[in-house]
């Protein structure tokens, strides 16, 4: 569902080329959105118990 409004939200917004850099695009900023709270979530519960 993520990806078929994304493809509408940049087809409408840039058009074609919206839509062959909003996948990639979308998948780089979710990986890294994830992997800094891991790390935020990991580090916030070591300083927890030290």
């Amino acid at each position: 569902m993520t990806i078929i409004l994304l493809l509408i939200v940049a087809a409408a917004l840039y058009g074609f080329i919206g839509m062959l850099i909003a996948i990639p695009l979308y998948s780089v900023i979710k990986v890294i959105v994830k992997n800094f709270y891991e790390f935020y979530r990991i580090r916030h519960r070591s300083e927890l118990t030290e």
